[in-house]
């Protein structure tokens, strides 16, 4: 993930910040000849431990990721397909054709190869779409004729919800259809853009999908092909809380919450919104906010919005100057093994 910085509030908290990650290289060498860290290393792990106070941040924030959606191009062979629904030779292509619209349905039954494919292979795909993001395909005597992957075979036997559902949903259709559907997943790159807002009991982000909307009065919609293209419903929002009421706008809905007396656990229509400022905040760290975590040497640790323990290095060049984090989460948690790398710009 990189991160952007910006916003009037903020100028001299980062110019300082900025001045002394490119401080002279001298100073640098001068600290680690004795053992300790550089001046830029030390900014770095100051801001991360005890951040200045915030009034107002804009940031851009570039994602990479994984799309589990198909895509109208993402079949390949519309007529083994439309066989194949036809006239079911397996479980997973009888279910398949059980559960398409009626309309899809229609144009399927009607279709000899040699007319116009284009609305039927659209129908399909969003049909095909539905599936993969709301229910589980997997049943053992569905796919009994299927040969699998080790991927989608070591995904099996593991309650998943979400993305995770929908990528081993994706990875089983391509394995039973590897003729027609092209690929397990696309990877896609995109931007962000958000601003945040905060002073004594009230808090505001609103996350958007380009400046422009970020700039407008109202929060546009995810629609069903940005979500398909791999968009999630909160990379557009607002939200924020004043004293004990919090509330967000997401996708057009309105919601409303209280924050519980005495807690330090915000409910998740709170939690929810924040993790991409926090992490932005941290400089890259997934840890629940900012000045949650400390440092010992060159390593830290902390615990993620999900409640997962996760460490954290610093990579430092030859300058003494920070050049990247690298974060793991110990084997036996959920995502076990999963490596992040954050960029530092």
């Amino acid at each position: 993930m990189r991160v952007w910085f910006g916003g009037s509030c903020l100028v001299l908290a980062f110019m300082v910040l900025s001045v002394r990650m490119a401080g002279a290289d001298e100073t640098s060498r001068m600290d680690q000849a004795a053992g300790g860290d550089s001046e830029n290393v030390k900014a770095f792990k100051s801001f991360t431990e005890s951040p200045p106070i915030i009034l107002s941040l804009t940031a851009r924030v570039h994602i990479r990721g994984t799309s589990y959606g198909l895509l109208d191009h993402d079949i390949t062979n519309i007529t083994l397909l439309a066989d194949k629904l036809k006239e079911p030779p397996d479980a997973i292509s009888q279910y398949l054709r059980t559960n398409l619209s009626r309309m899809a349905s229609r144009l399927l039954s009607n279709y000899d190869g040699t007319k116009p494919q284009a609305e039927l292979q659209n129908l399909l795909v969003r049909d095909i779409n539905s599936t993969i993001f709301s229910t589980s395909l997997y049943e053992t005597q569905r796919f009994a004729r299927v040969r699998l992957s080790p991927q989608a075979a070591g995904m099996l036997g593991k309650k998943l919800v979400g993305p995770d559902l929908a990528k081993l949903n994706r990875l089983l259709l391509f394995d039973a259809f590897n003729g027609e559907i092209a690929n397990a997943g696309r990877s896609f790159e995109r931007n962000l853009v958000m601003e945040m807002r905060y002073q004594k009991n009230a808090f505001f982000v609103k996350i958007a999908l380009n400046r422009e909307e970020l700039l407008a009065s109202h929060v546009r919609s995810v629609n069903y092909n940005q979500q398909v293209a791999g968009f999630k419903v909160y990379d557009s929002l607002a939200a924020g809380w004043f004293d004990k009421d919090c509330w967000r706008i997401v996708n057009g809905w309105l919601t409303l919450d209280t924050l519980p007396d005495g807690s330090d656990h915000f409910p998740e229509i709170v939690i929810l919104p924040l993790v991409l400022p926090s992490r932005v905040l941290n400089m890259g760290l997934p840890a629940l906010g900012p000045a949650t975590v400390k440092w010992s040497g060159n390593s830290t640790q902390g615990t993620d919005w999900l409640g997962r323990v996760f460490k954290a290095k610093l990579q430092v060049n030859g300058s003494g100057r920070p050049t990247g984090l690298s974060i793991e989460y110990p084997q036996e948690q959920p995502h076990a093994g999963r490596s992040l790398n954050s960029q530092i710009e």
